[in-house]
């Protein structure tokens, strides 16, 4: 049971981190050098980042793994699991936006992710609600 509830919280960290790589990468100039080389280009600054913050993504990546991980060994449905990881998206942007980025948040944002969580408890207990109708 414990694991259950353990897959979402995971996603939601590795949502988070890409909620923070995004905010950070995006406001990174477009000029620099690396190894020597000069650049000015934004283009090439995303190429350059994904190499300077490797390890972000291999953390990212590890929790996305455990993740999905925990999901098949509780879950055993891919929809119930992917529902969950992209669930985690908004509720993690709303997360990093109320204790980093500290933008406004409105209604609309508030039922939007509203949505998101009532349909991901609908595909977590699908089997359970089918089963309710059934009868």
């Amino acid at each position: 049971m414990l694991e259950k509830l353990l897959m979402p919280v995971v996603f939601l960290a590795a949502q988070f981190l890409v909620s923070w790589y995004g905010w950070f990468t995006g406001k990174l100039p477009a000029s620099g050098s690396f190894l020597g080389f000069s650049y000015d280009s934004m283009l090439v600054r995303s190429v350059v980042t994904q190499i300077e913050f490797l390890w972000v993504l291999i953390i990212i990546n590890a929790l996305f793994s455990y993740g999905f991980h925990l999901g098949f060994a509780n879950y055993k449905n891919f929809i119930v699991i992917a529902a969950l990881w992209i669930a985690s998206g908004p509720v993690a942007a709303l997360a990093f936006n109320m204790i980093v980025a500290h933008e406004r948040i409105d209604w609309p944002i508030i039922a939007g992710l509203a949505f998101i969580v009532i349909g991901a408890v609908l595909v977590i207990a699908h089997a359970d609600i089918r089963a309710l109708l059934v009868r």
